[in-house]
């Protein structure tokens, strides 16, 4: 059974489909609706390619879902790295997180990313300035979340693991 999935940034609102198909709506300044312009859209638009997704984020400025085979594509802002293509450079179209492929969840941080993989594993990528990306190594991981300047983990048992500056690990 397919959950639905939910997303809202604040600015603009993403949502998986029952049948994996995406569809975003709200200010797309940076291209964070994923359809391939800058264009706010007070209607859901469908992006394209989407048809297998299971999970996804939402930031102010950039978008990323996970899908079937465990990749995860990103679009919109990204002069951090936060679209994980190893470029700087923002898409109004969905492009590719490098060398994931076998993500289970993602979160979509200001300008920062990071995505449970199978067995619990969280792997980060963007702005590190405090410490949002970086930290001690999460192995059990079953849920996480990220904002302006931190990240959390949902470990399995419970237990809470946030990084960034002003957040103490729980």
């Amino acid at each position: 059974m397919r959950w639905p999935f939910y997303a809202d940034s604040g600015n603009h609102t993403c949502a998986i489909l029952s049948d994996g198909t995406i569809q975003c709506w709200g200010d797309n300044n940076d291209g964070q609706l994923c359809d391939g312009s800058q264009t706010a859209s007070s209607v859901p638009v469908t992006v394209s390619g989407t048809h297998k997704a299971i999970a996804g984020g939402a930031a102010i400025l950039h978008s990323c879902a996970v899908f079937t085979d465990g990749t995860i594509q990103c679009c919109g802002h990204n002069d951090s790295g936060e679209l994980g293509n190893g470029t700087q450079t923002e898409s109004d179209s969905a492009v590719q997180v490098t060398g994931v492929t076998n993500a289970e969840a993602v979160a979509a941080g200001l300008v920062h990313t990071c995505a449970v993989l199978t067995g619990g594993k969280v792997q980060c990528w963007g702005d590190n300035t405090n410490g949002e990306v970086s930290g001690a190594s999460v192995t059990s991981a079953t849920a996480i979340t990220a904002g302006s300047n931190y990240s959390c983990a949902l470990l399995t048992g419970g237990a809470v693991q946030c990084r960034a500056a002003t957040l103490a690990e729980l």
